[in-house]
């Protein structure tokens, strides 16, 4: 838990060596798996920051005021996945203006310093080491969570498999399978609109209201959602690694701030996650299109990753984090 408490009489503590490094490996890896993001974030903060102290802006005075600046927009409007970019900008010395955009870009009051407290709010070197800190916490939640998720994820696919199997009784069960548990029920309100607009999707495509995805049906699920589009940079490199998985449903429901249409994005990609065969037994999609329509989903996802803004795939609608910006102005 980070320590808040610090008397103005005493030295700025230093900054906890753990996040430090947190922040300089979740820089590395995000470099490794997507270069192209990396470089676009870092010279569009490097012509920012070249304007911090610049004797021709005399009217940027204040962390605040430098974010009027012409070069600041850009930044901005890539979103907040480059928060742990951002972080790791304020885990070096003497970057403390930048704690600005990270306010701007978070959503989440556990991760940020509050007005309110006046003197880590204000003491602009300790914000800078306080929001490093509360990532670094951050991190380690959502990667209890990510683990969490991929581990039911990955049952719900092998108890989809003893399903579809068409040689398989339907009383026995392999003890080489692990079947998902029943998905915990979800009792906050935005869990009740994820089931709602589920079930009108299923409706709409002829299925039962009751057939929810089962990957994003669950309390593994909705707690990643709630943690907020601060950890889509966490949540792209896990789908680096496992381009086939799940993930490209969080990334969506993170960004755009809705739950993935999936059976209507199969739809019209002229595939069905699954048909009803004879007897009603569901007969799972072709291995290798279905690989083929994950890949693309994924390929989807990292050009908008290294490549676009954060608006250019929300569907015009506004993104919290830009109606979150006033609040701080």
């Amino acid at each position: 838990m980070v320590n808040l408490e610090w008397n103005h009489f005493d030295p700025i503590p230093p900054l906890d060596g753990r996040a430090k490094g947190a922040a300089e490996k979740f820089y590395r890896d995000l470099q490794h798996a997507y270069p192209e993001f990396v470089a676009d974030f870092e010279n569009k903060f490097t012509a920012w920051q070249a304007r911090w102290f610049d004797p021709e802006s005399p009217g940027a005075v204040s962390a605040l005021q430098r974010c009027e600046l012409p070069e600041y927009d850009p930044l901005l409007f890539l979103g907040p996945k480059i928060t742990p970019l951002v972080v790791h900008e304020l885990s070096k010395p003497g970057n403390f203006i930048a704690t600005t955009l990270y306010n701007h870009l978070e959503t989440d009051p556990q991760t940020q310093v509050h007005p309110d407290d006046i003197l880590n709010y204000l003491t602009l070197t300790r914000h800078a080491n306080l929001i490093v800190e509360l990532n670094y916490e951050r991190f380690q939640r959502a990667q209890a969570h990510l683990n969490a998720w991929k581990a039911r994820c990955h049952a719900n696919r092998q108890q989809q498999q003893q399903q579809q199997s068409p040689t398989q009784p339907q009383n026995q069960t392999p003890q080489s399978q692990t079947l998902a548990p029943p998905p915990i029920p979800l009792s906050s309100p935005s869990a009740q609109s994820t089931t709602v607009a589920h079930s009108g999707i299923l409706s709409g495509l002829g299925l039962n209201s009751l057939e929810l995805d089962p990957d994003t049906s669950c309390a593994e699920y909705e707690a990643l959602v709630r943690m907020g589009p601060g950890i889509v940079a966490q949540v792209m490199l896990e789908y680096n690694r496992d381009r086939t998985g799940p993930w490209g449903k969080l990334v969506h429901q993170l960004i755009c701030e809705r739950p993935l249409e999936e059976g209507q994005e199969k739809e019209q990609e002229g595939f069905l996650d699954s048909v009803k065969g004879q007897e009603g037994r569901s007969v799972g999609e072709d291995p290798v299109r279905r690989e083929k329509r994950l890949l693309r989903r994924y390929e989807k996802w990292r050009d908008w990753f290294e490549c676009q803004e954060h608006h250019e795939v929300v569907g015009g609608s506004t993104p919290s984090y830009l109606k979150n910006v006033a609040s701080w102005s």
